[in-house]
């Protein structure tokens, strides 16, 4: 595992709405000219970031809060053991790596809240997707309503086949078909809804396969030669 070399720094259209908001990717090539994906993202330059929040990606439900009260230098630089991280912190990048699992990017319109979650399959099992929107409603007082989340880049329900022991994992909350197979996005989607009235229009996905694009990094498909995409965003400065 690594991060990728001279990768190509994308952003999600979807965030153009946020005047106030950096978001950034990396692919791990160029996709062609014409290739769809290029209806969804725009090539930006690359981030230039002295201090960075990272986690330390342990599968868990666990989300950490960078505030004006956390010591925020002391935060940045290291990696915090959890699998997301909440701040309504200018000037203080967050970040996750993915290669298949789902990261998750949340903004709340009105409070300014940023939040990056990593969703693979233990943490979405362990609510880790709800967890993180319950602290930002009530960490930082924020409504369902003004509450806007995108999934970025994951592996879709054709390349995820499962076993029996994930299938049992989601018993009751995922109705799977004959050929065991999982879509994370959809699970994911369907219970911060359920759960929070977040309204549908607020909700919107990366729709192209980790597993099946090229220019997108997969663990299932690359095995130990896998590289890491980052997701990171940042609320600017003044």
């Amino acid at each position: 595992m690594g991060l990728i070399d001279n990768p190509v720094w994308v952003t999600f259209n979807f965030f153009n709405r946020f005047d106030w908001l950096s978001v950034f990717f990396t692919f791990l090539s160029e996709p062609g000219s014409t290739d769809p994906v290029w209806r969804f993202v725009r090539r930006v330059s690359p981030p230039d970031f002295g201090r960075i929040a990272r986690c330390k990606q342990v599968h868990s439900d666990k989300i950490c809060i960078i505030d004006n009260s956390s010591g925020i230098n002391g935060l940045c630089g290291g990696y915090l053991v959890c699998d997301g991280l909440l701040t309504n912190v200018r000037n203080v990048p967050i970040e996750i790596h993915t290669a298949d699992c789902v990261p998750v990017f949340i903004v709340d319109e009105r409070r300014m809240v940023i939040g990056l979650v990593h969703c693979g399959r233990r943490g979405v099992a362990s609510f880790v997707h709800l967890e993180a929107i319950r602290l930002v409603i009530s960490r930082f007082d924020s409504c369902p309503e003004d509450i806007w989340i995108y999934l970025g880049p994951s592996i879709g329900r054709e390349s995820y086949e499962v076993g029996d022991e994930v299938i049992a994992a989601f018993q009751g909350r995922y109705n799977f078909r004959a050929d065991g197979r999982l879509n994370l996005k959809k699970l994911i989607i369907k219970e911060v809804i359920e759960q929070f009235r977040i309204p549908m229009k607020h909700i919107a996905f990366f729709p192209f396969d980790t597993y099946k694009e090229k220019y997108l990094s997969s663990y299932r498909r690359d095995g130990r030669a896998f590289r890491v995409m980052r997701s990171l965003m940042v609320i600017k400065p003044f």
